[in-house]
């Protein structure tokens, strides 16, 4: 409830994700163009392989990140920053990728493969800096998405910890 008005209907856990996410489901960040800044974030989507903006993907499913920088600085040594976070600000990795000095407007897309995170929400973060020198710009927006489990062996049993990563390990009997 907000203000006496219902803002949410259904299962109780659903209602409680969302206000402990503060409503967000964003799968899309859009800035406007500032003639002012040489280096910038302009958009960023998560996707799905139909390049198709979603928010909810199964654990069989490519999610793609795609974004768009601006950079007309001559300044070397810029890198645009891409972080996983699960809902509970706990960084699950983070990928970075060189940007070219004076490279102008560039769309890129980074792909989290299928069947690698295990059913969850997170959310994504982009920030381009120059390590060690400066941080140019950090998107205020986290873009948030959700794996649903559709069938996983580790849904299959019903075990609640079961990490981030869906292992591969080769298991043998030694003796």
């Amino acid at each position: 409830m907000k203000n006496g008005t219902i803002q949410n209907d259904g299962r109780i856990e659903d209602i409680i994700e969302k206000y402990l996410n503060g409503n967000k489901t964003f799968a899309t960040y859009l800035a406007q163009d500032d003639k002012k800044l040489q280096t910038q974030i302009l958009s960023a989507d998560i996707i799905n392989d139909n390049n198709v903006p979603s928010s909810e993907f199964k654990h069989d499913e490519n999610i793609n990140i795609t974004f768009a920088i601006k950079n007309l600085s001559a300044e070397k040594g810029i890198r645009c920053n891409v972080a996983l976070w699960d809902v509970m600000d706990r960084l699950i990795f983070i990928e970075r990728i060189d940007i070219e000095p004076k490279m102008g407007y560039r769309k890129f897309k980074a792909k989290i493969p299928k069947n690698l995170l295990v059913p969850n929400r997170l959310k994504v973060s982009l920030a381009l800096d120059i390590p060690s020198v400066k941080l140019i710009e950090v998107m205020p927006e986290f873009l948030f998405f959700e794996i649903v489990d559709t069938g996983t062996e580790i849904g299959k049993y019903g075990d609640r910890e079961n990490g981030v990563v869906i292992s591969k390990l080769d298991w043998s009997i030694v003796e």
